[in-house]
């Protein structure tokens, strides 16, 4: 039995009810990791703060889905890929491009092939990425802001990635069209 509530907004604690409510306005829909992180009130005021911060960065809309797929597939959470396919699905992003981040390719456009190198770069090297990372990124016309933002865009996924790791995660069904499984190791 998973020791981690699955709560509703009336079983929520109370610092993490309106939270919850804005998160299901929003969706239309509570995403089974944020009624998991609704447990621990300040994580899910940390994790909606620094998502709306990460939505004001300079990075196009574009560009962070691109990322917040990429990471997720990068740290295996299946609840994430799904999410985020969702996601850049309703965003308009290309169906080939999100298949190739989903399997671990490198999806053909020059921008989003940078921003997916990076990424995966950022998080293998746990922040530790070269010269030769940074320069390749900013052949594509990124700057020393959009690494930083990159490293924000990042930090964002793992709060969630790992929550739904220690939590394990179970899909909404209305995620389940995105069902995407993890290759392991």
């Amino acid at each position: 039995m998973n020791p981690f509530p699955l709560h509703t907004l009336e079983t929520a604690p109370p610092e993490s009810k309106p939270l919850l409510a804005s998160v299901e306005a929003r969706f239309g829909f509570l995403p089974n990791v944020y009624a998991h992180i609704a447990e621990a009130p300040v994580v899910l005021e940390a994790l909606l703060q620094l998502s709306a911060i990460f939505a004001r960065t300079s990075l196009t809309e574009r560009h962070r889905h691109v990322l917040l797929l990429a990471s997720s597939v990068e740290n295996r959470c299946t609840f994430c890929v799904a999410a985020h396919t969702r996601g850049a699905q309703a965003a308009g992003i290309d169906a080939d491009v999100i298949t190739s981040i989903r399997d671990g390719l490198v999806p053909g456009a020059a921008e989003d092939a940078a921003m997916v190198t990076f990424v995966r770069a950022l998080i293998g090297s746990r922040g530790f990425v070269s010269d030769d990372d940074l320069n390749v990124f900013f052949q594509q016309g990124f700057t020393p802001r959009h690494a930083l933002e990159v490293v924000l865009g990042v930090t964002v996924k793992i709060l969630t990635n790992y929550c739904n790791h220690v939590t394990d995660t179970e899909l909404n069904p209305q995620l389940a069209p995105y069902v995407w499984k993890d290759p392991g190791p």
